[in-house]
């Protein structure tokens, strides 16, 4: 559930901005309209999806409590419950939209600018999809990092 609700969430709102950035029907692609679109997309799927990550966050480390301190959600609906009556299901969501802005924003134009540019030199072949994607999650993560 949450891989799903946070890469639609991402995708819908970077394909959602980009378009908002750049109405050209040519897609002309510019390092400025797939940062722009990668930072409100990414913000706005980490601000909608926070409520998952709290909850599967909270989960996975509850058997590292002690036992008077677990919350022993039974299920991610149970554990949505009780974290919408303790009044905080978006807890740290301005990190986490930081954290995910970045992400979005530094793979995009990565991955894109890559791809194309490495289409000169091998051609039409599998290698310029993996290359581009091993350096767009390099800087990613780099960048991701201090949120």
């Amino acid at each position: 559930m949450r891989t799903i609700g946070y890469t639609t969430a991402r995708v819908w709102g970077f394909c959602y901005f980009y378009d908002w950035v750049n109405p050209d029907p040519r897609r002309v692609a510019r390092l400025d309209y797939f940062l722009l679109a990668g930072v409100l997309g990414g913000a706005t799927a980490g601000i909608l999806t926070n409520p998952v990550d709290l909850i599967f966050n909270r989960m996975q480390v509850d058997e590292m409590y002690p036992s008077q301190a677990r919350r022993n959600y039974r299920s991610f609906l149970d554990g949505l419950f009780k974290v919408q009556e303790e009044g905080v299901l978006f807890r740290g969501a301005g990190a986490n939209a930081l954290r995910v802005a970045m992400l979005s924003a530094t793979m995009t134009g990565i991955y894109d600018y890559a791809k194309e540019s490495s289409y000169y030199f091998f051609g039409p072949h599998w290698i310029n999809r993996l290359w581009a994607t091993a350096g767009a999650c390099l800087v990613g993560t780099i960048a991701s990092m201090p949120f």
